[in-house]
């Protein structure tokens, strides 16, 4: 094994463990990272860091934000083309004509997110 591999991999289990420490204290991020010594901006980075390795493991990708210059945007369906659904806290209305498989991963990827 690559020794820099190998070092990037113990260091993201040693932040993982302080992370989950983290959230397991019931203090803010700012409390957590004073009382142990932490500079804010490392405890984000390896934040970053965590979820990117997560999703890479899950399969999933990052979905880029989608092009709204005047070209390509569109007339939205009428409400009556279209339906809501509502997962937890948020609501995403898709138009009917949506694809089972798109519906299907969408669905999916909602209910991983936090």
């Amino acid at each position: 094994m690559n020794t820099k591999l190998a070092t990037a991999q113990i260091r993201l289990q040693n932040w993982l463990v302080t992370i989950r420490d983290r959230q397991h204290s019931g203090l803010s991020v700012k409390d957590y990272c004073q009382q142990n010594h932490i500079s804010k901006d490392a405890y984000s980075y390896w934040l970053r860091k965590i979820k990117a390795a997560a999703l890479e493991e899950s399969g999933f990708v990052e979905i880029n934000q989608p092009d709204y210059s005047p070209a390509a945007l569109t007339v939205p369906p009428s409400p009556a083309e279209t339906m809501s659904l509502q997962i937890r806290e948020l609501q995403i209305t898709l138009p009917l004509s949506v694809p089972r498989e798109v519906l299907s991963m969408v669905i999916e990827a909602v209910s991983y997110a936090q």
